[in-house]
């Protein structure tokens, strides 16, 4: 039985935990009660805390003011302020000498937090709940990143699994693989994790083939369509890395950050740029589209020329031979022209077509959902300005003050009109607003530095194997012979030909990697 050494307080001190001079930690609890045993014994303050061990220092202010609340009279509802007041009062006491006057050993502060049971679970609570939210930042985010999730469900939208078409719910996950179609009158929007999303139209059938995403909203999104139309909404992309591309069988749709169209209808396939560029390419030819152009792709691969689109819903009007009209707006119609079957007069269509050296020609024409409005439209240049007329294209418009016109349009600006046909057949303006082009602004995860004069060390993914009628050099057919604004900025800041910057953004880099 170990030797017990007491103290005045009735306290013992066992030979176990005695060593000279000083003691082993003491419970803090333990110690708080017996100190307040003592001044309850009639023990003086003073010699309480002097007999405090040396590593109890931190309980010196606690039990003075349990002291001093001990000494204050029980208190009443009315006096309560009072109360509080004199309990503070107290406790700001001048501090009473303990112990020794020499300065006081500070222990570090790991060893007071792990000195106390508290402080040991609580450091026990954190050091779980940062494991907990690591987990979650590496299981959780970003979310669904190797799926999109289904939205704005709306008719008949099914999903294939296991060979089986099932219905599509609001808020279901679409990994890699799925393959989707919609009923007429059908709609659905697919949402990825950083922001891009797909409307998919009425009558459709594709395929989600990648989806994939990393860190730094890097993602890498593939569809196959084999019908009906896509509306794609792209958030710039961030790194080499990140693709956005939509497959068809007569061509390919490749962005890096814009809002385009594609449209498959027997076969042949259309591409439609509202915001942006975007580069249409098979293994013949390549083209590059900019904000309010359109071009096509058949079977035979041939793409035409980018032009400037427009787009009428509403009645026929007239068929003929190769002349139709829609609420009035002629157009041509040729043996490419997509004609859905059970059109006549008077039906409720929508015409999407481009104008070629100033001839409307129609790319198709489909019976309208129920979902759409009337609606004319045609994208342009300003070619001239004056007051009540503007010349856009070759196409006189007359402005009205109803006409809702976007502040500081110019000679020369790339703009969409919405219009009416009145009655004596002027085309009137309701609405003309610029198609600014998006550039995509550079991102940190670029590696290539490009300081005087771009080398080519890349490999062009898909290859161009075809010769590009028209243009000397097959590294730069993609942009046509109409320069690029941006392009012409990057060259003139680094001292480089135009033709090398446009090379590589034909080889599928974006201004912002090059820039």
């Amino acid at each position: 039985m170990p030797s017990r050494h007491y103290n005045d307080a009735g306290c013992w001190r066992c030979a176990i935990c005695w060593l000279p001079g000083r003691f082993l930690m003491h419970d803090p609890d333990e110690l708080l009660q017996q100190s307040l045993d003592a001044i309850e014994s009639g023990k003086p303050l003073a010699e309480v805390l002097h007999e405090l061990p040396e590593d109890s220092k931190e309980m010196v202010e606690l039990i003075r003011l349990a002291s001093a609340v001990r000494a204050l009279p029980h208190p009443h509802m009315v006096n309560a302020p009072v109360q509080k007041e004199r309990i503070l009062s107290a406790a700001r006491q001048s501090t009473i000498p303990v112990a020794k006057a020499n300065k006081p050993v500070v222990t570090p502060w790991y060893q007071r937090i792990f000195a106390a049971p508290a402080g040991r679970f609580a450091f026990a609570g954190i050091a779980v709940a940062i494991v907990i939210f690591a987990a979650v930042l590496l299981i959780g985010s970003p979310k669904n990143v190797q799926a999109a999730t289904a939205m704005d469900i709306s008719g008949q939208v099914e999903i294939l699994i296991d060979s089986e078409w099932v219905p599509l719910a609001e808020g279901d996950l679409v990994y890699s693989g799925d393959r989707l179609r919609t009923g007429a009158d059908s709609s659905a929007t697919l949402v990825f994790y950083e922001g891009s999303r797909t409307v998919i139209s009425p009558d459709a059938d594709l395929t989600l083939s990648v989806v994939n995403g990393g860190a730094g909203n890097a993602i890498q999104v593939v569809f196959d369509q084999t019908a009906g139309t896509t509306e794609n909404s792209v958030v710039p992309l961030r790194g080499k890395d990140s693709t956005f591309l939509v497959h068809t069988n007569t061509g390919d749709a490749s962005v890096r950050g814009t809002s385009f169209e594609v449209s498959v209808i027997d076969g042949k396939s259309r591409f439609e740029v509202d915001k942006g560029m975007v580069l249409v390419y098979n293994d013949q030819n390549a083209v590059l589209l900019t904000a309010g152009q359109a071009s096509t792709s058949a079977e035979d691969l041939t793409i035409t020329d980018p032009a400037f689109e427009f787009r009428l819903v509403g009645d026929v009007t007239t068929i003929g031979e190769t002349e139709w009209a829609v609420s009035g707006v002629t157009f041509t119609v040729t043996p490419e022209t997509v004609i859905a079957s059970g059109i006549e007069l008077g039906s409720n269509v929508i015409v999407k077509g481009r104008t070629v050296d100033g001839a409307r020609i129609a790319d198709s024409i489909t019976l309208v959902n129920n979902e759409q409005n009337p609606r004319l439209t045609f994208s342009g240049t300003i070619e001239t300005i004056s007051d009540g007329l503007w010349v856009i294209s070759g196409q006189p418009v007359v402005i009205t003050p109803d006409t809702m016109l976007q502040a500081g349009l110019a000679v020369g600006d790339v703009v969409e009109v919405r219009f009416y046909i009145a009655d004596n057949g002027d085309w009137v303006a309701e609405e003309i607003q610029r198609l600014e082009e998006d550039e995509v602004e550079p991102t940190a995860t670029v590696t290539e530095t490009i300081t005087g004069t771009i080398t080519e060390t890349t490999t062009l993914t898909p290859t161009i194997t075809g010769t590009i009628e028209g243009s000397p050099t097959p590294e730069t057919a993609c942009v046509g012979t109409e320069r690029q604004p941006t392009g012409e900025k990057l060259a003139l800041r680094y001292g480089v030909p135009y033709e090398e910057i446009m090379g590589w953004f034909c080889k599928h880099y974006g201004f912002g990697e090059i820039d």
